[in-house]
């Protein structure tokens, strides 16, 4: 299972990298049964529909309109790990930028 954060300053991430993540909130947005971060990313972008027709995709936090596709300087939490998508690709958190995001759950 793998939980899907969105950046409340995800458009700051390509700009300014892991700096973007300092003192920024982050909101659970959505569970997805999977274990593979890519097909996570995929599954909760609106590709041909809108990613909460997803059947493996529980959305946890949806605030009233349709929900934003995961994008660069999203977070992914697998296996106890924190994961920044990237443009290519995600980058495993380190310790110190944990610490700085604030996490919103509900």
């Amino acid at each position: 299972m793998i939980s899907v954060w969105h950046n409340d300053h995800f458009l700051d991430y390509p700009l300014k990298g892991a700096e973007a993540l300092k003192n920024t909130t982050i909101h659970l947005t959505a569970r997805v049964d999977t274990d593979i971060l890519q097909k996570a990313y995929r599954l909760t972008n609106n590709i041909d529909t809108n990613w909460d027709k997803n059947p493996t995709v529980t959305v946890i936090n949806a605030k009233g309109g349709p929900l934003r596709s995961t994008s660069v300087g999203d977070v992914l939490r697998h296996n106890d790990k924190w994961y920044v998508v990237e443009m290519i690709g995600f980058r495993e958190m380190t310790r110190e930028e944990e610490c700085q995001i604030a996490f919103h759950t509900v």
